[in-house]
């Protein structure tokens, strides 16, 4: 039996499949990879297939396809937190 608990009835169903039935909702149509949220298989498209840069460092200006691969850009290459 799982403790967790949701406020809308198809997350339950949805955090069962995914966590303990090991399925993954959200295929790729353009790649055999498939996701466990809409929101993971929308940054995949864009960053893989579609390649679209939406984050810049505003101290260089180069591109990232995530915030958190701009947020290790800034860290590494400028050596700000």
């Amino acid at each position: 039996s799982c403790p967790r608990s949701f406020a809308r009835p198809g997350r339950l169903e949805q955090h069962i499949a995914v966590s303990h039935e090991g399925q993954t909702l959200f295929p790729c149509p353009q790649c055999p990879r498939s996701f466990t949220a809409a929101g993971n298989l929308n940054r995949h498209i864009r960053a893989v297939h579609f390649r679209i840069l939406r984050y810049f460092c505003p101290i260089c200006a180069y591109g990232y396809y995530t915030k958190s691969d701009l947020s290790d850009h800034i860290s590494r290459i400028h050596k700000l937190d």
